[in-house]
């Protein structure tokens, strides 16, 4: 706020003043930032412990994945990869596969064709 040079000054709440010439503006936006970041740690907190007892139910599986082994337009891309004739930029555009997703599959199926 100070960077911006901005300050807040209410009418009816004497307290809440936070221009510079009010002693008591540093320690009010210290303590409201500070009550600003432990919230924000407690949500995190209990969204963290949601997700591990959803997990301890089997109910929370993590996102899905949206190019699974049966994607026609992920499967175009390697095949189109394996021929060799086209770029990955050119690939990704006619698959509308993105880059990161396709060299992401690549890595998993040579990784797969190692162990086996």
């Amino acid at each position: 706020m100070k960077n911006r040079e901005v300050s807040l000054k209410s009418i009816k709440d004497s307290w809440l003043d936070t221009t510079e010439d009010n002693p008591f503006s540093e320690f009010l936006v210290t303590v409201m930032s500070g009550l600003s970041q432990y919230e924000r740690k407690m949500i995190k907190m209990l969204q963290k412990e949601g997700i591990e007892q959803a997990k301890k139910k089997g109910k929370f599986k993590g996102r899905l994945k949206k190019y699974t082994t049966s994607h026609s337009g992920m499967n175009h891309a390697i095949e189109l990869y394996q021929q060799g004739d086209k770029t990955v930029k050119e690939i990704c555009e006619i698959t509308r596969v993105s880059r990161s997703a396709f060299y992401r599959e690549i890595k998993e199926r040579e990784n797969k064709q190692s162990i086996n």
